[in-house]
């Protein structure tokens, strides 16, 4: 799969990045600056169309009205005996603060955005990955303490309303059950969005602005303007320490569809396809040419995953002596052999300027015809035959004729 960059077809423009919007071949997913899935810029928050986004426009595909931020993420954790709380997105819960994004980014399989933020006592990771060809995408959280930190949750909330876009209607069936959550049309197409994480907790409410909201919200179904929510499981962590959630949305036709492919979705973990994971050390889960027994490039990326960037390649200095490859160094497995460096027994050019250091041949052993001017120019590796000297004088008679 080729992951793409488009703007969402005759509805709007391509996107300039405050999150931005990341758009595969049948989800598109607007990330607000906030981390919240919809783009402030474009008014785009999750466009699904299951014949393909290229069939056309997608009116009345949008599972969340354009205009008003639905969608929320929400932090709950304590640092010794202080209590913090974080929430982003949704139309009456702008507290959130702009995280510092990425550009787009493209892996073999992938589209997808991160983004950073630095919170009380922990640092976030946020990254929205929208695959090509699937009917899922992920949201997946990397905390990293700064401070020890206790009780440290995470909920995302969507309000799923597709058939009040399509004609007006608020009859969304909503679920909450064990940690997937499910909401689905009765009107528009019964296009439905499932979310789910492993181990969480599912809960239905009216703006579950925080972890224990969701927790504390209805099980069970309701029809009506619910949002859907999951929390992830509460946890301690040392300073240092860090601990990656992801959530995992499934889309599809009616509320069984999606809810399968939320479950999938949140059983993958290789998501670039490399037949990696990183429980067997993929240090780069997004592209395909990064893993365990990788070929080194000199990118600047460690590919291979063993903690170090771009050795045996022509930009590292493999040998310790301040120099690579395109630094001059002509045997960069030799310390003692770089430019400017001192002469070095059985080295010929032991500064790497094209020029023997010394005479080789002082021990007696010089070819016969060799003389001090051959050695000065490094040429005294072979020794030119007599009979290809006198293949090669034509060639220069003709040359100083010229």
């Amino acid at each position: 799969m080729r992951p793409v960059l488009l703007g969402i077809a005759l509805i709007v423009p391509p996107v300039a990045l405050a999150g931005g919007t990341l758009e595969g071949d049948h989800v598109a997913v607007g990330v607000n600056d906030d981390g919240s899935l919809c783009d402030g810029a474009t008014d785009v928050c999750i466009f699904y169309d299951p014949e393909g986004m290229g069939q056309g426009a997608p009116l009345g595909n949008d599972l969340l009205i354009p205009g008003r931020a639905f969608e929320t993420w929400s932090m709950a954790w304590r640092t010794g005996d202080q209590p913090h709380a974080y929430a982003a997105g949704a139309p009456d819960l702008r507290t959130g603060r702009s995280m510092d994004w990425s550009a787009p980014a493209q892996g073999e399989d992938l589209l997808y955005l991160i983004g950073t933020l630095e919170l009380d006592g922990v640092q976030v990771e946020l990254a929205v990955d929208v695959p090509r060809g699937d009917e899922v995408f992920w949201t997946t959280f990397t905390l990293t303490a700064t401070e020890d930190v206790s009780d440290l949750s995470v909920a995302r909330t969507v309000d799923v309303d597709p058939d009040a876009y399509a004609n007006g209607g608020y009859s969304t069936i909503n679920e909450a059950d064990g940690s997937v959550a499910v909401a689905a049309s009765r009107l528009s197409g019964g296009k439905a969005l499932a979310l789910a994480i492993t181990g969480g907790e599912a809960g239905l409410c009216n703006w579950c602005a925080s972890p224990q909201a969701v927790r504390d919200g209805i099980e069970g179904i309701r029809d009506g303007d619910y949002q859907i929510g999951v929390a992830s499981p509460t946890v301690d962590l040392a300073a240092g320490e860090s601990i990656t959630l992801r959530f995992a949305f499934g889309l599809g036709m009616g509320d069984d569809q999606a809810r399968e492919r939320a479950a999938a979705a949140m059983a993958v973990d290789d998501l670039d396809g490399d037949g990696q994971t990183i429980d067997q050390g993929d240090c780069d889960d997004r592209d395909a040419d990064t893993g365990p027994g990788a070929p080194e490039r000199a990118d600047g990326v460690d590919n291979d995953c063993d903690g170090a960037i771009d050795e045996d390649t022509i930009v590292s200095d493999d040998d310790g002596d301040g120099f690579s490859e395109v630094d001059g160094d002509c045997d960069d497995a030799l310390a003692t052999v770089h430019p400017g460096a001192d002469p070095v027994a059985d080295v010929l050019d032991a500064d790497c300027d094209g020029l023997a250091d010394s005479d080789p041949f002082a021990d007696g052993s010089r070819p016969a015809g060799w003389g001090a001017e051959e050695v000065k120019s490094g040429c005294s590796a072979v020794p030119a035959s007599p009979s290809l000297l006198l293949l090669l004088l034509p060639a220069l008679a003709l040359w100083r004729r010229r």
